[in-house]
């Protein structure tokens, strides 16, 4: 049969685009990559469990942001996007675009800043899939990507090591010999005696490690899908080695079976250590979510079903049990992990409970992503134990933040992954395999592209750490880099003609969503990443390769399209800069310099206007005001001649109720404020706007005893004595209710209601 020929005379599409375009889009395609990569590997490395209320997400967004935008003009340039967009990719876009509304109308009532932070980073997170589903092309770059992940697996995992035996017990050792410096050098002294330095030394005893996260259950979400990713890759070399010994001669096969074999070893000690760190966070879920991930590894592929290697499997166990083994003699694994599980069980119950409450008030909209915490306190039960930020499940926190069609949308993108990966029967070639087939030199130059994007991501989380109050120290880096080397030498054979098992990225994507169940974190870019990753990844294995759209045949229709496309994303890009990036940066940067300030003169009067400079350069954030409320408080208590004329005091209460109305430690705060200036002066007339702070915080949340007890308080002195003895009943009712310490009565402020109750 013969080839047909293109005329000489009638040109290609990708001709007519002449040979600078071709050349200039080929170059551009694996910096693209590049930056993709930098991007996945940065975030992690810095803590991002605060983004809400710290918006230290504002520059990897604008990242993003900026990548799809020249990536679309690249897709202009050639004609259409790498990959035709589906039904699924359209769900991802109506469920960003939902979070995006909910942010603007409900999250602009409560807490805007918080709000508009998150808004940004559900863009990210779409983007972010959008990008790895576009850019990700071929199976060696898909393996190229989850190498890199796994390097940063197991840097984050010897980082937590270091923690657990050498930075802690120096702290502990600091902390011992002069308690007070050390809590001043870190920015968070408190008294002696107080909850707050309690809380404190129990974190410094603590021997869990965090690497550079806040949240130990953060560090075991991330490790459990790379460490099962890791697994698959093993088990897949194994099942290969196996194979060649059936086919290749005996000279070959001896030498390439040692090889193979080192290769396995080495790589099962980096699982190990990722296993052994994982081990030491001591988060239950993970187990759990790690546990179901290995039963579920042989039905990745076919190969595997067919080749258990049961020798690794059986090492695999050895190791397991000497890992326990050793966590319980070094003490970073106890009894408490299994006799505790109950109790830790319990509480998600009662958060999931009154998060259930919260949904049933808020059903459509949500109350806006970032503004869980100060909605959660108004449904808080009697009996919880602490305010949190997020429902410890990643599918009430949608529900609850986003609403109805958000869950509902988000629902039907997990129904259709798992969908999909249910019914793929093809092997793992279905990613443009024929790309694979490129010469060597431009198959090096890709992958080296991506890994150099995975030290360039280690770099700028050094640059920007500072930025964001993170120290990432010359030598941390260096470290860093030379074992992410390491594990990504010993994956470059597999990376290069190894095979990526077609279901693994989304048995380890299901893993992540196991642990998520009970420990949540979906809002945490650091932790999220790892997900929406594994997603496009794993719809890109199972695809078949008429799902790839060929450069030069788009329809003027998906010209159009992209062109719209990038002037939305470039109006996007401009408003996260001006309204997240630009003020988050400059507030930064105002309040470290109002610190630097309050530490050389604490009563200047320069420091107020420069809060007031702070606050206009950003006015969404309520921090500015809060301090200044603190300090023009401060300045009333010292000079009682003032309190009549507390103008200064009044106005910046009344930013702050503006800016987090459902906050209920603001009205604490301020009902505080208002009462501690009532005794001072009885002829101020504050005594009723204190009371009404403190009954609209006691709304906000209605089961706290000691908030009722400050209200029973501050009505018996305002008069109010009815009031006062109901408050009081109710203060003694929750403090016998709640088991949790932090939560009881002070034994002084719990005479002090008995005593009133006593009185009549």
């Amino acid at each position: 049969m013969s080839r047909r020929k293109t005329p000489a005379n009638k040109r290609t599409p990708a001709d007519k685009r002449g040979l600078p375009a071709v050349v200039g889009a080929e170059l551009a395609r694996p910096c693209l990559r590049l930056l993709l990569v930098a991007i996945c590997t940065a975030r992690p490395l810095l803590p991002s469990e605060g983004v809400s209320w710290i918006g230290d997400g504002g520059p990897f967004n604008l990242m993003l942001l900026l990548l799809a935008i020249g990536y679309l003009l690249l897709a202009l340039v050639q004609g259409g996007l790498s990959r035709r967009l589906d039904l699924i990719d359209g769900a991802v876009a109506t469920f960003v675009g939902l979070c995006v509304i909910s942010a603007i109308i409900v999250g602009g009532a409560g807490s805007p800043r918080f709000a508009m932070n998150m808004l940004w980073e559900w863009v990210g997170f779409g983007l972010l899939f959008f990008l790895v589903r576009q850019l990700i092309r071929t199976s060696r770059e898909a393996r190229a990507l989850v190498a890199v992940m796994i390097a940063l697996a197991f840097v984050l995992s010897a980082d937590g090591f270091y923690q657990v035996f050498v930075g802690l017990p120096a702290n502990r050792a600091a902390y011992a010999e002069s308690p007070d410096e050390l809590l001043r050098s870190v920015g968070q002294w408190y008294p002696e005696g107080s909850s707050e330095r309690l809380a404190f030394e129990n974190r410094l005893q603590s021997t869990e490690p965090l690497a550079t996260f806040a949240l130990t259950n953060s560090l075991a979400g991330f490790l459990t899908p790379w460490l099962l990713a890791l697994l698959g890759i093993i088990w897949s070399i194994v099942a290969s080695l196996r194979g060649q010994e059936a086919t290749a001669n005996e000279a070959s096969t001896r030498r390439e079976g040692r090889l193979g074999l080192l290769r396995v070893l080495a790589l099962g000690l980096c699982a190990l250590a990722i296993s052994a760190c994982l081990m030491l966070t001591k988060s239950r879920s993970a187990y759990v979510a790690v546990l179901i991930g290995m039963l579920l590894l042989p039905f990745c592929s076919a190969t595997l079903m067919r080749r258990f290697p049961w020798k690794v499997a059986l090492s695999g166990a050895v190791a397991v049990a000497l890992l326990v083994g050793g966590a319980l003699l070094v003490k970073g694994l106890d009894a408490e992990v299994l006799t505790e599980a109950s109790k830790s069980l319990g509480y998600r119950l009662e958060y999931w409970e009154a998060t259930l409450g919260m949904i049933a008030d808020y059903p459509w909209l949500g109350v806006g992503p970032g503004n869980f915490q100060d909605y959660y306190t108004q449904y808080k039960l009697p009996q919880a134990s602490e305010e949190i930020r997020d429902p410890h499940n990643f599918l009430l926190e949608v529900w609850a933040t986003a609403g109805t069609f958000a869950f509902v949308v988000f629902l039907e993108i997990l129904g259709l992954f798992i969908w999909r990966t249910l019914r793929a029967v093809t092997p793992a070639a279905t990613l443009v395999e024929t790309s694979d087939s490129a010469s060597p030199v431009e198959t090096t130059r890709s992958v080296a592209f991506m890994f150099a994007g995975g030290a360039t991501g280690m770099f700028a989380a050094f640059l920007l750490g500072p930025l964001v109050g993170w120290i990432f120290s010359e030598e941390r880096m260096g470290c860093g880099l030379i074992l992410g080397a390491i594990v990504i030498a010993l994956l470059w054979p597999w990376v290069i003609r190894g095979n990526l098992p077609s279901r693994l990225p989304a048995v380890a994507a299901m893993a992540l969503a196991i642990h998520w169940l009970a420990a949540g974190g979906i809002a945490f870019p650091g932790v999220a990443y790892s997900f929406w990753i594994l997603l496009a990844l794993g719809l890109n294995q199972i695809e078949p390769e008429s799902k790839m759209n060929r450069p030069g045949h788009q329809v003027t229709f998906a010209r159009v399209a992209i062109f719209i496309a990038i002037v939305a994303l470039c109006a996007s890009a401009t408003a996260c800069y001006l309204f997240a990036f630009v003020p988050v940066f400059r507030l930064r940067v105002a309040m470290a310099e109002v610190e630097e300030a309050r530490q050389k003169s604490p009563n200047s009067p320069a420091i107020g206007v420069m809060l007031l400079d702070a606050a206009k350069a950003d006015p969404f954030s309520v921090e500015p005001w809060t301090v200044l409320a603190e300090l023009e408080f401060e300045r009333l208590m010292r000079d009682p001649a003032r309190i009549q004329s507390h103008h200064q005091l009044q106005n910046a209460t009344v930013r702050m109720l503006e800016l987090r109305p459902h906050s209920s430690s603001i009205y604490r705060q301020i009902g505080y404020w208002l009462m501690q200036i009532f005794e001072r002066d009885h002829t101020a007339d504050v005594d009723k706007a204190a009371v009404a702070s403190l009954k609209s915080a006691v709304g906000l949340y209605p089961n706290s005893a000691n908030l009722r007890a400050e209200y029973a308080l501050a009505l018996r002195t305002a008069g109010e004595l009815s009031q006062a003895h109901k408050q009081a009943e109710a203060a003694l009712r929750l403090d016998g209710q709640t088991p949790h310490a932090d939560k009881k009565l002070p034994p002084s402020l719990k005479q002090q209601l008995h005593d009133f109750q006593a009185e009549n």
